[in-house]
């Protein structure tokens, strides 16, 4: 099946983790919070302090190891995955082919890997971006990544597809291959989708239902939560805040506290993709509907969101000297947006693709294997616990094959 055709089939019949936006393009509309949470607040003008840059593929992840290099990682329907750099001004294209990338991360410039679907995993070295192998089927999505150090690695995923993999946690150290671990804190029914540390021995994973996990650096153990609300990402300081966001009909934003994740009570709103805790203490949130929040570090939440964004989800951001979020429309897989307060703003290139080739360095424009899954169009708007049954029809007329996954 060519991507093109790909593409509205796995939009049909998935739903992915924090993700899954309704692929009939419908705008989400929250449900009430229960414990009628404050409504979001005017938006401050710090909004009009940040541009948006609008780009083809999807971008999914951003990660930088200096003020003026990002990497950033994603896909589109029809060009597969796509990991690029932000070099000064330029946004430049590093890679494309081959199944999305949902996630980037690093310790350093030398230092970077990225990870997707179809278990892909993926390092950056001087001769160019190298697929690494997982042991994962091509029905496994891997959703975020975590290096404590270049020589210990982490990797988390599922699957929304009919016999995927649940509760994947993969770990390299020491150069050496992907090993999946197996332990008996683990979900063996639910998704994973990130992983975050402070350190080597301290170590959180959140996922669906509500799960939280933390490795001390001999075991893991099970993190009580709020509720059964979807934990998509999770992100801190050592020795500092600690939150996790998500949701599936409305905003959660979780605050460590001990052993023990509390409501933070997040201003009423969409459900929530991104978050990156700053060394100051105050965070950056994003989600659907183009949110954008800064929590400051007395807890107050600041509205950042513009209207331009309204039709986007906003699945990461991060924060350096400028601050960074990114994402698209989930619904159709593209356009993708950057949008940041850092001036000048990136340049592209017109013309397709609008991320500019990188001839001079890592240009390995890989071609996708005749299998590669293409990208799942999804978002943080629809219900991860509402998949549809193993044999549910899609609701497009592109009806997939029958060994199809769902």
């Amino acid at each position: 099946m060519s991507p093109s055709l790909r593409w509205p089939v796995r939009c049909a019949a998935l739903a992915v983790g924090a993700l899954l936006l309704a692929c009939d393009g419908r705008s989400n509309t929250s449900a009430p919070r229960p414990d009628a949470a404050p409504p979001l607040p005017d938006a401050s003008p710090q909004a009009a302090t940040w541009g948006v840059v609008q780009v083809d593929p999807l971008i999914l992840s951003v990660w930088g190891p200096s003020p003026n290099e990002l990497f950033l990682a994603g896909g589109s329907p029809t060009g597969g995955g796509v990991l690029a750099r932000l070099d000064g001004d330029r946004l430049i294209r590093e890679l494309s082919g081959g199944p999305t990338f949902w996630w980037v991360w690093g310790t350093d410039r030398d230092h970077v890997w990225a990870a997707g679907e179809a278990g892909r995993l993926a390092i950056r070295t001087p001769q160019g971006w190298v697929d690494q192998p997982t042991g994962l089927s091509e029905r496994a999505q891997l959703w975020g990544g975590f290096a404590a150090s270049p020589d210990d690695l982490w990797a988390v995923g599922g699957s929304v597809r009919r016999g995927g993999e649940k509760g994947v946690v993969l770990r390299s150290q020491h150069g050496q291959p992907w090993t999946r671990l197996e332990d008996p804190a683990f979900p063996t029914e639910t998704n994973l989708f990130k992983v975050w540390g402070s350190a080597a021995n301290d170590v959180i994973i959140v996922g669906e239902n509500g799960v939280a996990l933390r490795w001390n650096g001999a075991a893991f153990t099970r993190l009580p939560t709020p509720g059964p609300e979807l934990l998509f990402t999770v992100h801190g300081q050592s020795g500092g805040l600690v939150l996790a966001v998500g949701g599936t009909t409305h905003a959660v934003v979780l605050r460590l506290e001990g052993d023990t994740f509390v409501d933070d009570h997040v201003p009423e709103g969409p459900p929530l993709n991104g978050v990156f805790v700053r060394p100051d203490g105050s965070a950056l949130i994003s989600g659907a509907n183009g949110v954008l929040l800064r929590r400051e570090v007395d807890g107050r939440y600041t509205n950042l969101s513009r209207a331009d964004l309204q039709a986007y989800t906003l699945h990461a951001v991060f924060s350096g000297r400028d601050d960074w979020a990114v994402g698209g429309d989930l619904a159709t897989g593209t356009p993708g947006v950057v949008a940041t307060n850092r001036t000048p703003l990136p340049e592209t290139l017109p013309g397709v693709p609008p991320l500019q080739p990188d001839d001079a360095s890592l240009g390995t424009d890989a071609s996708p294997p005749a299998d590669a899954a293409s990208p799942p169009a999804d978002g943080a708007h629809a219900r991860v616990d509402a998949a549809p049954p193993a044999d549910a029809a899609p609701k497009h007329d592109a009806a997939p094959p029958s060994d199809a996954a769902r």
